[in-house]
């Protein structure tokens, strides 16, 4: 937010809800003693600052995004609306924010398709992390590498395309740029943790499929691997959906 809105935004604190700490009125004098009662206001006051700071970007980016689509926005029912405004204010990655911002933007328009899933969408990505994202959006970035048309083509070719983690490791490790540590010209040893944890947490949400059988797995080229492992994973219809969403992409036919 530019700096010359610094002070509106501060006056605007004094219209925010009231009363957010008294249930911790106790906890708070026993922390600080004399100066608790300087310390409650002082805390509320960074909240509602904090809050409204984050609606202030959202509104601009939600405009931004609005405005490079040409659309003139329709209002957006409540029970989108709210959620929306609630959870972005409370986000302190940007890059997250950016995606409230585009679902915002999605709900405002009004040749938007997708409207009717979008709780769905809200509802998953409250549940997500940063990490996890970044993961979701790279992975579907790879079919925007290797097939530039993707919008065009059906969720079916994307959904059908199957990657062992072998092949997911390095679009992991770039995303949120770790590293990883590779053995030979084809072996790829696992050495993130927390991919087998992250690919479980998509797949609760149904953004991925988890796949254990023996036939051929349909790649990608570039990411082909000899690594022998049963088990692979595939972007679902619901994740495809969800992450062209949250890149402000049409719906993939």
């Amino acid at each position: 937010m530019p700096d010359d809105n610094a002070e509106l935004v501060k006056a605007g604190v004094q219209g925010m809800v009231e009363g957010a700490l008294k249930p911790f009125g106790d906890l708070i004098a026993a922390l600080f003693g004399p100066a608790a009662s300087e310390a409650g206001l002082m805390l509320e006051d960074h909240v509602r600052y904090f809050r409204l700071r984050r609606q202030v970007r959202l509104c601009e980016k939600t405009r931004g995004f609005l405005a490079d689509a040409g659309v003139t926005p329709r209002a957006v029912p409540l029970k989108l609306l709210i959620p929306i405004i609630e959870n972005a204010s409370l986000e302190e990655d940007d890059d997250l924010q950016d995606i409230w911002a585009r679902l915002l933007a999605a709900a405002a328009d009004p040749g938007n398709k997708t409207i009717e899933a979008m709780p769905s969408y809200l509802a998953v990505l409250r549940e997500l992390s940063s990490n996890e994202v970044k993961f979701l959006n790279a992975w579907y970035e790879t079919f925007v590498t290797y097939a530039p048309d993707v919008e065009a083509i059906s969720r079916a070719y994307i959904t059908d395309r199957r990657f062992i983690l072998a092949e997911l490791l390095p679009i992991y490790a770039d995303s949120v740029l770790v590293t990883y540590q590779g053995v030979g010209d084809s072996h790829i040893e696992i050495t993130v943790e927390n991919l087998s944890a992250i690919l479980a947490v998509l797949v609760r949400h149904s953004l991925v499929a988890k796949l254990v059988d023996d036939e051929s797995i349909v790649r990608i080229e570039p990411f082909a691997s000899s690594v022998n492992d049963p088990t692979s994973y595939a972007l679902t219809d619901f994740g495809v959906m969800f992450v062209a969403a949250c890149r402000g992409s049409k719906t993939v036919a």
